[in-house]
C-alpha cells in the first residue's frame, strides 16, 4: 500500500546485533559494572561472553583495603584569619589485615 506524499520514509531498523564486538565492547564499558553483572544472564551468548571479558578487566579492589574521604568546607567569616573559605579534602587509606587476599 503506497504511503501519503506527507508521511516520512520509513527508518531502517536499527539492529545492534549487527555492530562489531569492539564496538559493544566500547558500549559495555559505559555501563556501571554492576548493572552489567546484573544482566549478563538475560542476554544472548555472545552478550555474555563479551560482558564476561568487559567484567574480566575491570580492577578489583582488595576487600582489606578502605579508603575514607573526609571534606571540610567552612563559609566565608568561619574562617578567623582573613574571611576566605578554605577547602581542605582528606584521604585516609587503612588497611584490615584480618582477610589478605579477599577482593569485591
Amino acid at each position: 500500500m503506497p504511503t501519503s506524499c506527507c508521511e516520512p520514509p520509513a527508518r531502517p531498523r536499527l539492529d545492534i546485533n549487527r555492530f562489531p564486538n569492539e564496538l559493544l565492547l566500547r558500549i559495555i564499558q559505559f555501563l556501571p559494572p554492576r548493572d552489567v553483572a546484573l544482566s549478563a544472564a538475560q542476554v544472548s551468548t555472545r552478550w555474555r561472553s563479551l560482558i564476561k571479558h568487559n567484567l574480566a578487566r575491570v580492577p578489583r579492589i582488595p576487600a582489606h583495603c578502605h579508603v575514607y574521604v573526609m571534606d571540610i568546607d567552612l563559609q566565608p567569616g568561619d574562617d578567623q584569619t582573613d574571611g576566605r573559605s578554605p577547602i581542605m579534602q582528606y584521604h585516609f587509606t587503612t588497611f584490615n589485615t584480618s582477610q589478605p587476599g579477599k577482593t569485591y
